[in-house]
């Protein structure tokens, strides 16, 4: 009897091995692919690029990915500042990872060979980092630069800030992106408080393994991408997206996202701009105080690339002159 029951486990597990290689045959033949497994949860700034992750993203752009040893979609950097080296710091979210397209072609990448070229950096290397992560806000990149950035002793700081979502990142009722997630800073008064609530929340250290474990598998198969791409993005992951998006329609209207083009005339954005501001501030003056320079680039938004016909739908919808 175990004999049998021992012989018919053996059987299964053997079709079930075999399903498995053909499916993963079948899928590689085919050209089946999905998006690469790029994230995992941080204790600092709630997520972050899963440190040495890689594979191809092919969702939005075609590149293959790979993330360094310390979470960012750039080359390996030593914490040594070498001598005679020019070292510029970059914080921004997707527009600045740019996980889209190949990593020589990001504009972190870009910026660092036009500034080697310059007659004033004659003589010295110049390295620009990225240290960009999607959906990121100011709040994420101040920490950002609090913990990660200056370690490598930055002569420079730039934060890339794209006014298109930054503003609602930094007040959780606005938030389109994973908003229970997030760390937050509050004024109170003048000064800025560090909310991190969302550390009791965060998953338990074995449970981050295992799905970092998971999301490795996944950057190596066929099948597990599949079963991610099903399960993990399209119904956990789109339907969380749904409640957000619902939550925020029902409190803001049809478009929140254009708030950011009209007047402040919700108290939530009111009070998104003056954290924004005061986080602003708070990194320039971090900044300057170890003696680095603070450079904040406005980037280009989503409306600004749209054909006329929506772009002057969004005009109109929050009754401005002009994008």
């Amino acid at each position: 009897m175990r004999a049998n029951i021992g012989k018919s486990l053996a059987l299964l597990t053997f079709g079930l091995v075999l399903s498995l290689v053909l499916a993963e045959v079948a899928l590689r033949v085919v050209g089946v692919r999905f998006d690469a497994s790029l994230y995992g949860d941080d204790p600092i700034t709630g997520w972050r690029l899963r440190p040495n992750a890689s594979g191809w993203w092919v969702s939005e752009g075609h590149a293959y990915v790979r993330i360094n040893s310390v979470g960012m979609h750039d080359r390996e950097y030593p914490l040594d500042k070498p001598a005679d080296t020019v070292r510029i710091a970059v914080l921004g979210d997707s527009v600045t990872a740019a996980v889209q397209v190949d990593v020589r072609r990001n504009f972190t990448r870009v910026l660092e060979q036009r500034l080697a070229a310059c007659e004033a950096y004659r003589g010295k290397r110049v390295e620009v980092m990225n240290f960009g992560v999607p959906g990121f806000g100011t709040a994420q990149e101040l920490l950002t630069f609090r913990h990660r950035a200056l370690p490598y002793h930055p002569d420079a700081v730039i934060l890339a800030f794209f006014t298109y979502n930054d503003v609602q990142n930094n007040h959780r009722a606005l938030n389109p992106v994973d908003a229970s997630k997030s760390p937050y800073f509050v004024l109170r008064g003048d000064q800025l408080v560090l909310d991190d609530s969302f550390r009791e929340t965060l998953r338990r250290q074995l449970y981050g393994r295992l799905r970092d474990a998971f999301g490795d598998l996944v950057n190596r198969s066929r099948v597990a991408q599949l079963v991610a791409e099903v399960f993990v993005r399209r119904i956990v992951f789109r339907r969380a997206k749904r409640q957000e998006a619902a939550t925020l329609t029902t409190r803001f209207g049809e478009h929140p996202d254009d708030l950011i083009y009209g007047p402040p005339d919700v108290p939530e954005m009111r009070e998104a701009w003056r954290v924004t501001e005061a986080l602003i501030l708070a990194l320039f003056s971090e900044a300057r105080s170890r003696g680095v320079k603070f450079w904040l680039v406005s980037l280009s938004q989503t409306p600004q690339h749209l054909p006329p016909k929506p772009r002057e739908d969004v005009v109109k919808r929050r009754g401005i002159k002009d994008l």
